[in-house]
């Protein structure tokens, strides 16, 4: 039996935030959070059984979402970034790798990423 893709979310912007959950769901993919800073998301990668995440690069209040970017490497599990700035989206070199989504989202190519890399993940 194989079980949800589940995507942890972190969006500061709360619209944007529950569509991306929305556009989820429609899609059969549970969402983790959506969680609104670095911390409480932080937080859930030691709580939360999660495939994939989706990250606002920048988070309000000069925050970013580096520290996260840089657990979840260190776990392994895979995720792409989401930005309003595009290339110009301050994101150090070791994260060049990491795909790029630009606001407003592009749902195919998203659901893409999300299936091509949480396919060989679920049990």
């Amino acid at each position: 039996m194989t079980h949800p893709t589940r995507v942890l979310v972190l969006e500061d912007q709360l619209l944007l935030a529950f569509a991306l959950k929305a556009m989820l769901g429609e899609n059969d993919i549970e969402t983790v959070g959506p969680f609104a800073n670095a911390q409480s998301a932080l937080a859930a990668l030691d709580e939360e059984e999660f495939h994939f995440a989706l990250l606002d690069v920048n988070l309000g209040d000069g925050e970013t979402s580096t520290p996260v970017a840089d657990a979840l490497l260190i776990r392994e599990k895979p995720f792409v970034f989401v930005t309003g700035y595009g290339s110009a989206a301050p994101l150090p070199p070791r994260f060049d790798h990491v795909d790029r989504f630009l606001k407003p989202v592009n749902v195919q190519r998203l659901l893409a990423a999300i299936n091509q890399t949480s396919a060989g993940v679920q049990s």
